[in-house]
């Protein structure tokens, strides 16, 4: 669906919700899911993986520098990949999606380690083979 999105904001098709906002809202649940996959080059530089509000702050931080660069004129920078239209609505999609993130990321974890709890591993079944 976010590619979709691309594909139209780039052909300049105005989409409403879709060209505004789904990208500002799947761009960080990707990222915060690489993150938290050790999907990236931050798995060589920081080895224990890293929590889930550590991981949201980040993907965050980085979500608002790159929009308040674009209230700028940052050409002949390089910065100046971050043009565009700064819409504080998009540092908000940001926000909105990641809280989503840390709570779906913390109501797995906790199924997961109750799912696991005073369950004893099952024993291996041994084969019966005829002497």
């Amino acid at each position: 669906m976010a590619i979709f999105a691309v594909a139209l904001q780039m052909g300049g098709v105005r989409g409403g919700f879709l060209t505004n906002y789904l990208a500002d809202i799947a761009g960080p649940i990707w990222l915060y899911g690489a993150l938290r996959l050790r999907a990236t080059l931050l798995n060589r530089i920081y080895k224990p993986t890293p929590s889930p509000v550590f991981t949201a702050l980040f993907v965050f931080l980085v979500g608002t520098v790159w929009e308040i660069c674009q209230a700028f004129d940052l050409s002949g920078t390089i910065l100046a990949i971050t043009r565009g239209r700064f819409d504080p609505f998009d540092i908000v999609a940001y926000g909105v999606s990641l809280a989503a993130c840390v709570a779906v990321d913390g109501y797995v974890r906790m199924r997961s380690q109750t799912a696991t709890v005073g369950h004893e591993p099952v024993p291996a079944v041994r084969e019966n083979r005829m002497p």
